[in-house]
């Protein structure tokens, strides 16, 4: 998978910084970016009615037996 996003060059992903703040900080951006894009796809939605089920459980277990 490496291979296909980076090409031959992969020891690009050794410069890639894992520390947990550097995780945690990457996660919160693309966690607002996708809330941002959601709320502007509703805003600029044709009609004004709607409704919105999320779930944010990872728990498979939970699903299952749901």
């Amino acid at each position: 998978m490496v291979e296909i996003v980076l090409g031959k060059d992969v020891k690009k992903i050794a410069t890639i910084s894992l520390s947990n703040n550097t995780v945690q900080s990457r996660t919160s951006d693309m966690s607002t970016d996708s809330k941002e894009q959601v709320v502007e796809e509703i805003r600029s939605a044709l009609f004004g009615l709607f409704s919105v089920q999320l779930d944010e459980s990872t728990d498979v277990e939970y699903i299952l037996e749901s």
